[in-house]
């Protein structure tokens, strides 16, 4: 089994459906996401906001050609900025 599942929005409405009529026995039962997962699923699915992705939000593509430009320009690379950042002059 892969480290960590993603549950897909039908999954996660039916794992709602079921989970809601076992109340706090749920607790004891719950195997694929955590119990405060449940309730923060359930307290969404209450308000109507839409469901976070998952991970971090993308670097703009404006950004990324900032980053490559100035290290064609200065010759640094990432590792270089990184070590003149942490050694104080």
């Amino acid at each position: 089994m892969p480290e960590r599942l993603t549950v897909t929005p039908q999954e996660r409405r039916r794992l709602l459906r079921f989970g809601s009529v076992l109340g706090t026995k749920l607790k004891d039962l719950i195997t694929i996401v955590s119990y405060r997962t449940f309730l923060r699923w359930k307290q969404s699915d209450r308000t109507g906001r839409p469901p976070r992705g998952a991970g971090r939000p993308r670097t703009t593509q404006a950004l990324r050609d900032l980053i490559v430009k100035i290290a064609q320009e200065t010759g640094w690379g990432y590792v270089r900025r990184v070590t003149a950042r942490l050694i104080p002059v």
